[in-house]
């Protein structure tokens, strides 16, 4: 499987969570590593727009292209309540629990942006996550016209 990433180029390399770990996300408190990837290149840059603040587009962000084995155990959230987006401390909730139980690599997660599509959060405290491989790296521009 391919997952994506887009992130500075200096965070190119790191697949280490360290910038969930330091400010959490939706899916995760400060002081628990996690890796926010999706399962598309498009869905990867909404995530980001989302929360830009600036009336420019960013620049210096990379594509980070990772390939994780198929026989990897992946946990899947499905059926969350119905406001699910709305209550990120149920997210956190179900996140931190997850990285705790370190019983698989990946969590398969709703994007709060698109629902139907698919995010996956990677356990880099895993046994497997050596296992994940970046595979490409290209430089990446946001269209202006997004901004």
């Amino acid at each position: 499987m391919e997952l994506f990433r887009i992130t500075r180029s200096e965070y190119q390399n790191d697949l280490s969570g360290i910038g969930a770990y330091y400010h959490g996300g939706r899916w995760n408190t400060p002081q628990n590593a996690m890796l926010y990837t999706s399962s598309r290149r498009s869905l990867a840059m909404l995530e980001i727009i989302v929360h830009w603040q600036q009336p420019i587009p960013p620049k210096g962000y990379v594509v980070v292209v990772l390939f994780v084995p198929d026989n990897v155990a992946i946990t899947h959230v499905s059926n969350p309540p119905a406001t699910w987006y709305e209550d990120q401390q149920w997210s956190k909730e179900v996140g931190d629990l997850w990285l705790q139980r370190n019983d698989s690599l990946l969590m398969s997660v709703p994007s709060a942006v698109v629902p139907d599509e698919k995010n996956f959060l990677v356990n880099p405290a895993h046994p497997d996550a050596s296992e994940i491989k970046i595979v490409h790296l290209e430089p990446f521009q946001f269209d202006k016209r997004l901004f």
